[in-house]
């Protein structure tokens, strides 16, 4: 049997199954476990935990939870100089959600509850 290069293959298919794969790729590549994240920025736990003034176990932590704070996951962003973006996804529009009381600038929240007052902008 003759090999044949993926793109053939690919080309091959109908255009609908080709945009359904083209979607799929997309969506992996956005969306990042938060280590990866962090070593894409090539940053270390150890040098992490020290900007946000917690040890490296915390950072571990963070990263390994099934749930986090959001004002956890804000300073764990914005320490690798990123920020948090918060959309809502319904379907006729998206909106994004903002409150400047999200970040604790502090460091790592670790008993901090989502504000309840959380304002919504269209976009």
């Amino acid at each position: 049997m003759p090999t044949r290069k993926f793109r053939e293959l690919v080309e091959a298919m109908p255009a609908g199954l080709q945009q359904k794969i083209a979607k799929r790729v997309r969506e992996s590549l956005s969306s990042m476990p938060l280590d990866e994240i962090r070593e894409a920025r090539q940053m270390t736990q150890a040098r992490l935990a020290a900007e946000l003034g917690v040890n490296q176990g915390e950072i571990s932590k963070i990263e390994h939870r099934t749930d986090i704070y959001i004002s956890t996951l804000a300073a764990y962003l914005e320490a690798q100089g990123g920020k948090l973006e918060i959309r809502a996804v319904f379907p006729d529009r998206e909106m994004r959600a903002r409150n400047s009381r999200i970040c604790n600038k502090g460091g790592v929240s670790t008993a901090e509850s989502f504000p309840a007052s959380c304002s919504v902008q269209a976009s």
